[in-house]
């Protein structure tokens, strides 16, 4: 914690050069910038109302994200006692391939 302004300009990297600084100036070398939000967490899941490869966790959303449906699996889905394995698609977001 940086307690009186002395400290608190010392933790900010702000010298004494820099008085008079517009902070609010976007060119200033000296801004106050909020942090950027964080990254939403993708979460997956089977997916919803298709009997072919239900089991698929083939279904994304963000984490909290109030408008995701309950998931309800299909009635014409096959119970799948052992499933095929799941290849998920490369992190770099490039061609999915099985």
């Amino acid at each position: 914690a940086a307690r009186g302004p002395g400290n608190l300009g010392r933790t900010l990297g702000i010298v004494l050069a820099d008085g008079g600084t517009d902070v609010l100036d976007p060119v200033s070398p000296v801004t106050f910038r909020p942090d950027p939000p964080p990254a939403p967490e993708v979460r997956t899941g089977p997916r919803v109302g298709v009997s072919v490869e239900a089991d698929r966790p083939w279904r994304f959303w963000l984490a909290g994200a109030r408008e995701v449906s309950a998931y309800r699996r299909s009635p014409r889905a096959p119970r799948v006692t052992h499933p095929r394995p799941v290849v998920d698609a490369p992190a770099d977001g490039g061609q999915w391939r099985p």
